[in-house]
């Protein structure tokens, strides 16, 4: 038994000293591209912040396609479009709910879209937070909850 845990220590001291050289073992090119596909990030987070949703969608594009060796990057880039599709969702909404309140008489197509709308931003913020814990979540338990969500 002490033997065990004594090798489980030292499995758990050699995986952090091997976590611990990071972006050391990385290429130059992927490194290169790793800056580059920050750079567009950032780009997409302001035309974000800006609401040209467009433009955010389309830093993102340029980045799978020219870094794809940016594999961190990209990453974020698959949280960045959820980010981007639930503002776009949510700014969308608010203009509908703007005109139901000017246009009464076109209330039952702009109450269609509300919960068109609705829906949508519930479906990101699901994806979003599915997104965001698949890297903290075990292989071994997302084949199980994959298994149970086939079920």
């Amino acid at each position: 038994m002490r033997q065990i845990f004594v090798i489980l220590c030292m499995l758990t001291v050699f995986t952090a000293c091997n976590n611990q050289k990071g972006h050391k073992d990385w290429s130059k090119a992927r490194q290169e591209m790793e800056a580059h596909a920050q750079d567009l990030l950032t780009d997409a987070r302001t035309a974000l912040g800006q609401q040209k949703f467009d433009a955010a969608r389309q830093h993102i594009k340029t980045m799978r396609e020219e870094c794809n060796l940016a594999l961190e990057a990209r990453e974020q880039g698959i949280l960045l479009m959820d980010s981007i599709d639930l503002q776009e969702a949510i700014h969308e909404m608010m203009i509908t709910d703007s005109l139901l309140r000017t246009n009464p008489q076109e209330s039952d197509s702009l109450k269609w879209a509300l919960e068109e709308y609705n829906n949508r931003i519930k479906f990101y913020r699901r994806k979003l937070e599915h997104d965001k814990n698949a890297d903290k979540m075990p292989a071994e338990t997302a084949d199980n909850a994959e298994t149970v969500n086939q079920k």
